[in-house]
């Protein structure tokens, strides 16, 4: 598949997933997806992780600043990002009076579109 051609693509840091610990220091043996819940409800609870909470809502609403220029200069814009990070850009798009869905599918190449 095929979005554009190669010089118009940017990459875009702020669109990067939310990082994952590199240990809980819990000696179990779990499947990823276990791990996954863990991790993601250890952030909710706002615990030192890769990355807190208030940092995460503050990457997607600089995310969200960026997509919406680039809508502004260009017309249409197409990002490209991860599950649960797109949930938050998502949420700081609607903030800023946005019309999309109030929760993108975290499905595989799933997609969603926000209009202002």
């Amino acid at each position: 598949m095929r979005l554009t051609a190669a010089e118009r693509i940017r990459v875009e840091p702020a669109l990067r997933e939310v990082g994952f610990p590199d240990s809980l220091g819990v000696p179990l043996k779990l499947s990823p997806g276990a791990w996954v819940m863990i991790a993601r409800t250890v952030q909710l609870l706002d615990r030192e992780m890769d990355e807190r909470l208030a940092d995460v809502r503050g990457r997607a609403a600089v995310a969200a600043e960026r997509l919406a220029r680039l809508a502004q200069d260009h017309g249409s814009v197409v990002a490209v990002g991860h599950g649960w990070f797109n949930q938050f850009v998502a949420m700081a798009l609607r903030r800023r009076r946005w019309r999309g869905p109030l929760r993108p599918s975290a499905r595989y190449w799933a997609s969603a579109s926000y209009e202002q």
